[in-house]
Formats: C-alpha cells, structure tokens, sequence
C-alpha cells in the first residue's frame, strides 16, 4: 500500500485553479511563476511584465470557435479541459455532496454528447459551492461561465454572474488559498510560497491593506526561510505516527510522547495524510520555539508540548565538550551527515585525550558510522529510498536495490532493504541481506540488532540473544540497540 500525502494531492489543483480563474479576468501577471501545463488544455503562461496569456480553454480562438447550440469534436476537447478545472479546482478535500457530484456529472454528460453545457447548470453548481464554503471551486465556476458566454449569441449581454459577486468570490476565494497556504508552509509543502502569490494576486482588489500586508510578510518570511525548520525535534515518523527519536536530541528528552503514538496535530496544523517527512519538518518548526501537540495513544486522546532546540549546525564548531561533541556526532549520524560526524568524533577525542569519552567515540565510529564515507549520490538515493519505505511506498525496493548494485560497500541500504523485506513478511530475505551487511562491516552494530529481531520472528531465541547482546558490546551507547536488548531480556525472563 502506498501512503498517500492527502494536502500533496491538492497542489496541482490549487495551481491549475488559480490559473484557470485569473485567466479570463486579464489579473496582472504574478512575479516568478513559471508557465502551468493542464493536460489537454494547453499552457497558461506567466509572461514578463504582461498579463496572464491563455492558450488553453479560454483563449480568444477556443471562443470565437464554438457553436451557439453544438459543437465538433476538437471543441468537445477544449471543453472537457475547463471541464477538468471544475473538478480539479480546489484546494479542500475533494467535494463529496451529492449534488455537487450530480451536476458536475450532468455538464460533463452534455459536453461528451457535444451539446453546449448549460449555463443554468454551472450557475446552480456555482451557488452550490459558494453556500458550502468552497471558493476557489465556485471560482472555477465563474471561469466556465465567462467562456461559455463570452462565445455566445448574447456575449453582449450582462454576463450572468455579476460584478459584484465575482468580486466577492475572488476575495472569498483568495482568502481560502492565503489559509491553506499559510498552513502548508508550516508544514513546509513545496507549492506554499507559489500559493500565497496567487492569493495575492486574487485579493489586490480588496482594498483591504492590512490583509496585503499580511500576504507580503508571509511571502517575505518564506522566501527567506527557503522552506525548510529551523527548529530542531528529532522525532523518526512513520507517516504521523512515532517510529522512534533520534539520541540527544530534544524528542529524546520528551517524557509524555511514546514510540507507537500517533500525532494528530502539531501547532493547530492536521498530520492527517502527510508524508512522514513533511511530518517530522512540521514537528522541527520553524523557530525552536514551543511545539503544542496534540496526539492519540489508542482512544486515548490528550494534548502536550515541547521544547524545540536549535537546528543541527551547518558546520562542526570549535569549543566543545569531549561529551558535546560526542552528542552531536551521533545526532549527525541519524541524518546521513557522516562526515560531519566524524569530525566530530575527531574532536571529542582529541578533546578527552585518551579518556573514557574517547574509548566511547572510537567504538561509536567502528559500531554506528559507514565503514567508508559514501558518496553524495549515494547517501542522496539512499535518503529518497528512506523516505519512499517510511511512506510505505513500494518503489523502495527498487531504489535500495540499485543503490547496492552502484555502492555495494555502503551499509546502510543493505539495512533499509532488510527492513523492507521484513515489512512484507520476506523474513529469509532479509536475514540474507543483513548477513550480507554483516560481511562487509562486522562492526555494525545495528546491523546485529536488526538480525537479532529477525531472528525472533523465526522462532531462534538463542540466537536472537546473542545477536542483540553483541550489538551492545560493539556500541555500548547507542540507545537504539540497548532499548531491544531490554526488551528481548524482558520477553525472556516472562518465558522462563
């Protein structure tokens, strides 16, 4: 099963929306939009110090070409391209009233017979949508209106939606896409910054200067940011739900949020159908700040926060604890940073000399960091089959498999296709390509705590126990192989 990003699925439609209504209203042209392709429907271009030029649907051609009762099959294709923006215009969840369903299905029907769609039909469609609160999609609406009788016999009559309440629906319109903007960019969604340049431009007739200033400081604060937290967590998120935390880092130290929990909001802004990375981006934030959550622990409902740190430096610093730069090491480790993470561990040998800390820093290089430093395209293929597994999608396999076959000395794909094997029940696969890992680094700690677990579910106890408790010996501090060897001593002293 894949996951789905429910929001990511609404990006194309708030484009194509926004395009699709500014187009027959000559709106001025936004600054830095690239031209937008809608299938069948050819491109709305966003040009150089001109407005909007339509080559699809609404341009002039596609207008002056279609019939007052029929119409041929080349038109029927133009169309059913405004007939997808009315089903594709919204940035909400897509609109399940039944009558919305019915009449959409009823202008779809009259286009495919090659009858001109009724008016009476989009402005009934157009009502609907403006009492259910769905702007941009009653915007759409006006856009199909304005063509279709633009190409009339009465095109010189009053239009049937009247000034007033177009104004009134692109303010209302614009109003929608500037919330859902702001909310995506919290959660750092890639269209964000494109969104609240089209509810600008959808608001510049309002009049309202506080609102347009609102707009550009939310412009201005995302171009800066360049979407990505600056804030810190450290929470490992399969979808919204907790996989794990990363050690030392702030999650490390929340008590009330447990592995196995389900975050359901973070900062007022719904998880529900984000993709695991676009969740743990929204619980980093964008400031290291207060993070309120509120989240489901089986029926059990409850609200809680914590404390945001600041973002893993850009670069090692100087002056450091021998323990610091062990702590930061390892949190470098868990975002494929290695060779940050190794001069860090440098540093805090160097700073505790022939300590306790440096006996602790050598055997986490040996245990917890590739046995030779990948190369960027390695750890950058790595990283999206990560993601792609987290997200449950099936194209990881294939990824992992190619990242082996380019870098077989890499580790850390070896574990990742082991864990995908395991997810779909393959546990023989994935004891294979663990004892595969094994081979070509002994040290890796981790590497034995993933076999140990396999080896439970095989039903080889005695081999899961000396594999988890090799695993320990070879990073004594590294919670991830400690929490299993816990636990599996727990499942042991119950079976005796």
């Amino acid at each position: 099963m894949k996951r789905i990003d429910r929001q990511g699925r609404t990006r194309f439609r708030a484009i194509a929306a926004a395009a699709a209504v500014l187009a027959p209203f000559g709106v001025p042209w936004v600054a830095g939009l690239p031209a937008i392709a809608l299938p069948g429907a050819g491109a709305l271009s966003f040009k150089h110090r001109e407005s909007i030029q339509a080559s699809g649907p609404f341009s002039a051609p596609a207008r002056a070409g279609l019939g007052p009762k029929t119409i041929s099959g080349a038109q029927v294709q133009t169309l059913l391209s405004s007939l997808l923006f009315l089903n594709l215009t919204t940035v909400k969840p897509a609109i399940v009233s039944k009558e919305d369903i019915a009449l959409t299905d009823a202008i779809g029907r009259q286009v495919k017979a090659g009858e001109r769609p009724k008016i009476a039909d989009l402005l009934a469609l157009y009502n609907l949508r403006m009492k259910e609160k769905h702007y941009l999609a009653a915007l759409s609406c006006v856009s199909f209106i304005s063509f279709l009788h633009s190409s009339s016999a009465d095109a010189k009559a009053p239009s049937p939606v009247s000034d007033s309440d177009l104004l009134k629906t692109k303010l209302l319109a614009g109003r929608e896409l500037l919330e859902r903007a702001e909310d995506e960019a919290k959660s750092f969604e890639a269209n964000s910054l494109l969104h609240l340049k089209l509810a600008k431009t959808l608001l510049q007739s309002s009049g309202d200067k506080k609102l347009i200033e609102r707009v550009d400081n939310d412009i201005e604060k995302l171009e800066k940011s360049g979407l990505k937290p600056h804030g810190y967590a450290g929470f490992l998120m399969l979808g919204n739900v907790v996989n794990g935390v990363i050690q030392y880092s702030p999650a490390s130290f929340c008590k009330t949020i447990k592995v196995g929990d389900c975050i359901v909001s973070v900062d007022g802004v719904a998880t529900a159908g984000l993709s695991s990375q676009r969740v743990r981006r929204l619980l980093d934030g964008v400031e290291p700040n207060i993070a309120k959550l509120k989240v489901a622990r089986g029926k059990h409902h409850f609200a809680t926060s914590f404390k945001r740190g600041e973002p893993l430096p850009a670069n090692v610093p100087d002056g450091l604890t021998a323990q610091q730069y062990l702590e930061l090491a390892s949190q470098l480790r868990e975002v494929c940073r290695f060779e940050d993470g190794r001069l860090a561990l440098a540093k805090a040998q160097k700073a505790d000399a022939s300590g306790p800390i440096a006996e602790r820093a050598s055997k986490m290089l040996s245990a917890r960091f590739p046995k030779v430093e990948p190369s960027k395209q390695a750890v950058t293929l790595y990283s999206s089959a990560y993601w792609l597994h987290q997200d449950k999608s099936d194209a990881a396999e294939k990824v992992l498999q190619r990242c082996i076959a380019s870098w077989p000395e890499f580790e850390l794909p070896y574990r990742q296709l082991a864990s995908v094997y395991r997810s779909s029940g393959r546990l023989n696969e994935a004891k294979t390509t663990l004892e595969q890992l094994l081979k070509i680094n002994p040290n890796y700690a981790r590497g034995w705590c993933d076999l140990s677990q396999i080896k439970i579910e095989l039903k080889d106890r005695d081999g899961a126990m000396i594999d988890a408790k090799h695993a320990v010996e070879l990073d004594p501090d590294d919670a991830v192989v400690n929490a299993w060897l816990t636990e599996l001593s727990k499942k042991d002293s119950k079976t005796k």
